[in-house]
């Protein structure tokens, strides 16, 4: 069993929901005895999510493995989805990562070579049958 694992959450600007789970997950997996590598262009600020969450992963052994932001004059989310690319070319094309598990917390389409975490399926359903209407591409998705 592999006992690493790369968590991928590219921007820890705000703190909502999906970066209390990727937190959460990070901090017991650690105490479960994994190493666990987090990817981001955003590092979190952990004296921040301390107080917020009542996270303390200041004092546990979490790497953070910081990208270079594609930082161009254009929307947020052309930057987000430029960035988001980088990121999963990295994990997907370089060989350092083939000993890790890799989770995806942030995305919401099924890229991750092991699990992602979808937070709004439905969205991806509503585009892969009704905006597409590709019903074969849909069982691909989520029947894998």
């Amino acid at each position: 069993m592999k006992n690493n694992v790369l968590i991928v959450h590219p921007y820890f600007r705000s703190l909502g929901g999906a970066e209390y789970l990727c937190l959460t997950l990070t901090e017991t997996l650690i105490d479960s005895g994994y190493s666990v590598l987090l990817y981001t262009t955003h590092p979190p600020d952990l004296t921040r999510v301390k107080s917020f969450y009542n996270i303390n992963l200041k004092y546990k052994l979490i790497k953070i493995l910081k990208t270079n932001e594609f930082n161009i004059p254009a929307p947020m989310l052309l930057k987000k989805m430029i960035n988001y690319n980088r990121i999963i070319k990295s994990i997907l094309y370089h060989d350092s990562f083939k000993e890790y598990i890799v989770i995806d917390t942030q995305l919401n389409i099924p890229w991750a070579p092991h699990i992602t975490y979808i937070h709004y399926p439905y969205l991806i359903e509503a585009i892969l049958k009704g905006i597409y209407n590709n019903e074969s591409l849909y069982k691909q998705i989520y029947y894998r």
